[in-house]
């Protein structure tokens, strides 16, 4: 045989395959033995083919509603969704399951999963999100709900996930007000991210663009502004400085600031 040939046998033989395994998941998708069908159904999610086993587990879901064992199907079902990454529809249907089967030896792991979904669902730090808040929400609730549930450390890494995410989004905001020189924009920016994450880890730092904003902002002040910025400008600067004394980095920085609005307010009084 040719190596044409073989080929050509060969694409055949495969050809045949596939047709043969189409047609035989169309009879039992037609057919009318759902045991067999779950069966089938957990197989092809076992296999990761989700597809197939999605509409195997619809038809038999349809076929026991409101029985007993449909709850073992709706399981799978909501797993098999949450494997396709339809990440909506599964949190949607995991939430369901915990309504509808609140008996369940699934329920806690169901209802985590809805956190979970939540979670994958958040959108990178440069969009928007309202998501990340969403989802920190959920994993609370399941906090809240399963306090004593092996999925609360869980649930607080994932929740400190997203609380570093939240404050960088805010950080990377103030940076950008300093950056462009929107000075008073920035300010209050850093004193957000203090107010609402007061464990954030740069605390320090942002305490330093808070005071050396605050300097610029008198700096470049219109006249009937300048002393009332430049007392600003001491007050963040001793504030900071007893903070963190004389062995941070920042501290020759801000006492320079500190120096300079004191010149600069004597020069305004003596006018």
């Amino acid at each position: 045989m040719s190596n044409k040939q073989f080929k050509t046998y060969f694409f055949l033989g495969t050809l045949m395959v596939l047709f043969g395994a189409c047609s035989d998941y169309s009879k039992l998708l037609k057919g009318q033995d759902n045991d067999l069908k779950f069966k089938a159904g957990k197989e092809y999610y076992q296999s990761q083919k989700y597809d197939k086993a999605l509409y195997l587990f619809e038809d038999v879901l349809a076929a026991w509603k409101g029985q007993e064992r449909s709850e073992e199907v709706y399981f799978y079902y909501c797993y098999t969704q949450y494997g396709m990454g339809n990440l909506p529809a599964a949190s949607f249907h995991f939430k369901s399951f915990t309504e509808a089967y609140f008996t369940s030896k699934h329920l806690i792991e169901c209802a985590f999963m809805v956190a979970q979904c939540e979670y994958e669902m958040v959108m990178p730090v440069e969009l928007d999100q309202s998501q990340t808040i969403k989802a920190i929400e959920q994993l609370q609730l399941f906090i809240n709900v399963h306090p004593n549930s092996n999925y609360v450390d869980s649930c607080n890494t994932l929740i400190d996930n997203l609380r570093s995410q939240l404050i960088e989004k805010q950080y990377n905001k103030a940076q950008i007000y300093y950056k462009t020189e929107m000075y008073k924009s920035a300010i209050t920016t850093f004193q957000l991210v203090l107010q609402d994450y007061p464990s954030v880890k740069n605390k320090e730092e942002i305490e330093y663009y808070i005071v050396n904003s605050s300097y610029q902002l008198a700096d470049k002040s219109v006249k009937r502004k300048e002393l009332e910025r430049w007392k600003k400008t001491i007050e963040r600067g001793e504030i900071f400085l007893s903070l963190y004394g004389e062995d941070s980095k920042y501290a020759s920085k801000v006492k320079g600031y500190v120096r300079t609005a004191n010149k600069k307010i004597k020069i305004l009084n003596a006018k």
